[in-house]
């Protein structure tokens, strides 16, 4: 099944809406192995046409995405925590200490 999938993504014989479809199906089920044919589509005239232009957009970053997080758990730093997140905490940023505060109650009282 996954070799279909990727033999119709490659030689995309259905409308670009279709071809979207099967895109966003490998992205779902993370069907690393039709990344090649994605990219090759990516290339092409026909992709740039919505939803498919979308769908490899969307796949594509989910496939970037997964393979940072392994690279991640693969090569921890030395004290064993993943080498992502050296910057501020995305939540903390443009905080108010009130809000900073109220954010540290309600995880408590949960």
């Amino acid at each position: 099944m996954i070799h279909a999938i990727g033999q119709v993504i490659q030689d995309h014989p259905a409308s670009p809406a279709v071809i979207a479809q099967l895109v966003d199906i490998a992205s779902g089920l993370d069907l690393a192995e039709v990344e090649p044919q994605v990219r090759e589509l990516q290339a092409e005239p026909f992709a740039s046409r919505e939803p498919l232009r979308g769908a490899i957009i969307n796949f594509l970053a989910f496939r970037d995405l997964t393979s940072k997080a392994g690279q991640a758990a693969t090569n921890p730093k030395q004290n064993g925590k993943p080498e992502f997140g050296k910057g501020k905490s995305i939540r903390k940023v443009g905080l108010t200490d009130g809000q900073r505060a109220s954010g540290k109650l309600m995880r408590r009282g949960s």
